[in-house]
């Protein structure tokens, strides 16, 4: 267990003064947990686990619920709404989301199997009016967090805080994770709140040997320091993977996280679904839900979209073959919708159908998918043209939640072809005096800008510069109307 967080009070000033310092979630950005803090706690490893907290009100899917309990295999259970005799969670779904039955009434930042957790600590306290600093900072971040108007009431004043932290907790030495859910509430609405720590999530819920290995080499659940765990959700072992979310018990309703039961669990620590960056403390590792309604209420921030390419993107015919370009956009955080834009050619110089083909007509973006690429098949054909070129053009009209920033693309294409010219006759004959011989010079194949042709007169056989023939040479420009001669 790390060392606890003593004054509460200092730490969360730290916190407003590292802003302009620290854009990822760290392990000193949790809310103060541990015994100095005033947590219970109990080793996740133990099987009497979980406690039962009551007293504590929290309007959950639209039912005002009296009993919390801290699961070490990270969820955190509501009891005792409708009568409920329920006491404690179930054990972990293998189906996933939604599922039924009192068990299963859940917040679950990381929700696994219990016989796959065999370490760490787990930390749980209820936190009052007294300590108002901690209250100031939860209505700061849901205030922050870019839900839609009227979604948080005006002065939205949170009386009490429920903070369950996961320390360390995991399969194996290095396969472990430390993360926090904070359940804010006024009594009427109520909030959860999913801390996750980007150094310390290296675990995607497996079982595991105590070994950190590579993410090829077939591990459970296991994510190395050798994997990258990036907006593509490279790097994790097999399955099963956490869930993430939210289930309200019924079979019917539930929310879940992206990337929630994948091999990408670990960009939770990496991704957000707040608001504006700049007016947060970090933009990573922390995602924030209204659950007092029916349904689970989500921020609605804006998703900007960035084109990965320098315009122009340049590419080349090819050497006898198509060749295609991948034309690549990111998304500033995922949505939990799929998000679809057109793309729309603009032809320019280059002909569509002749010298490009869009292989798609939209670029889709699936719930959790942040990169996302689309195909340009570059046409090769023999002709000796100039360098070419179109715009890719990208139309949010289908989906408006996404602002565009630069929507077009410029590609231009370099031709690799050659022309072959040839003499009309390979030999022209003419008396001595003749005075002058016309030499024509004719294109072999299809052009489509000028080109030129250098001729020079060089001695051949008996015939002797300058005695028999005056040296000379001539450049002869070719364009595409037709050809010249001299």
């Amino acid at each position: 267990m790390k060392a606890p967080l003593v004054n509460s009070f200092l730490l969360f000033v730290g916190l407003v003064l590292l802003q302009s310092r620290s854009r990822a979630l760290t392990f000193v950005h949790l809310y103060p947990f541990g015994t100095a803090a005033g947590d219970q706690t109990y080793s996740a490893a133990d099987a009497d686990g979980p406690v039962l907290f009551e007293g504590f009100s929290f309007p959950f899917y639209g039912q005002q619920r009296d009993t919390v309990a801290v699961a070490s295999n990270g969820a955190v259970w509501f009891g005792g709404g409708n009568g409920s005799s329920e006491r404690g969670p179930s054990d972990y779904a293998d189906g996933g989301f939604p599922v039924q039955g009192p068990g299963y009434v859940l917040a679950a930042p990381f929700w696994t199997s219990s016989a796959h957790v065999q370490r760490g600590s787990v930390f749980y306290r209820r936190l009052l009016p007294a300590q108002s600093h901690l209250l100031f900072r939860a209505r700061l971040e849901i205030e922050s967090a870019g839900f839609a108007a009227g979604v948080v009431a005006d002065g939205f004043d949170p009386t009490s805080l429920f903070i369950a932290t996961w320390d360390d907790v995991g399969s194996g030495e290095n396969a472990t994770n430390t993360f926090q859910c904070v359940l804010a509430t006024n009594g009427s609405h109520s909030f959860v709140l999913f801390l996750y720590v980007e150094d310390l999530m290296r675990w995607t819920g497996g079982p595991t040997t105590d070994q950190v290995l590579q993410t090829d080499s077939g591990t459970d659940g296991l994510a190395s320091d050798n994997d990258d765990v990036d907006a593509e959700g490279e790097g994790g072992g097999e399955g099963p993977f956490a869930i993430i979310g939210f289930n309200a018990g019924d079979g019917v309703r539930s929310t879940s996280l992206p990337w929630s039961q994948t091999s990408q669990v670990l960009n939770v620590a990496d991704y957000h679904n707040t608001a504006n960056p700049e007016n947060s403390i970090y933009n990573s590792g922390l995602w924030i839900y209204r659950v007092d309604e029916a349904s689970v209420v989500v921020p609605s921030p804006e998703i900007h979209l960035t084109l990965d390419a320098v315009s122009p993107l340049v590419a080349r015919e090819g050497d006898g073959s198509s060749m295609e370009v991948q034309v690549c956009a990111t998304l500033t955080r995922p949505s939990e919708k799929t998000v679809a834009l057109q793309v729309l050619a603009n032809p320019m110089s280059a002909k569509d159908g002749e010298d490009f083909v869009l292989m798609e007509d939209e670029l889709t973006f699936e719930p959790g998918m942040l990169h996302q690429c689309i195909a340009v098949r570059i046409v090769d054909d023999e002709i000796l043209e100039a360098t070419e070129s179109f715009s890719l053009v990208f139309n949010n009209s289908k989906s408006l939640s996404v602002v565009l920033g630069l929507d077009t693309v410029t590609i231009e294409i370099l031709d690799d072809d050659d022309i072959t010219v040839m003499f009309s006759e390979q030999t022209y004959q003419l008396m001595e005096s003749g005075g002058q011989v016309s030499v024509c010079v004719v294109p072999l194949s299809q052009f489509e800008r000028n080109f030129v042709v250098s001729l020079r007169t060089a001695s051949f056989g008996t015939a002797e510069e300058n005695k028999d023939y005056i040296a000379s040479s001539v450049e002869l420009t070719f364009e595409p109307e037709g050809s010249s001669s001299a």
